[in-house]
């Protein structure tokens, strides 16, 4: 009878050392999945320049260029031909080279 208690206590211990386990390995595997959602996934942040006709597209957080046009569709182009495999949020709207991406952020 008390072999068969240890038994328990050793397979018990043994569950929950590979939960905790399990538990590590999945937060390694979030916080690279959120760094690399951090770094594809940018908000624009715009200057008009209406004395030079042009808008000027910057990353809000590091303040990055990232284009500039006339208009704010040209800028959206100029940043999806030197970006296509970001996604960009831009006054509400979320934009991106990738074609299932480009929707509007609903609150």
């Amino acid at each position: 009878m008390e072999i068969l208690y240890y038994a328990v206590i050793i397979w018990m211990a043994v569950v929950i050392a590979r939960a905790l386990m399990q538990r590590m390995e999945w937060t390694v595997q979030r916080d690279k999945v959120l760094k690399e959602l951090d770094q594809r996934i940018r908000i624009v942040d715009l200057e008009k320049l209406p004395e030079h006709n042009a808008i000027l597209a910057y990353d809000k957080e590091n303040q990055e260029f990232l284009g500039q046009g006339s208009t704010i569709e040209d800028v959206k182009q100029v940043i999806i031909q030197r970006f296509p495999s970001r996604v960009f949020v831009l006054e509400d709207k979320i934009f991106s080279g990738l074609p299932q991406i480009n929707s509007e952020i609903k609150t």
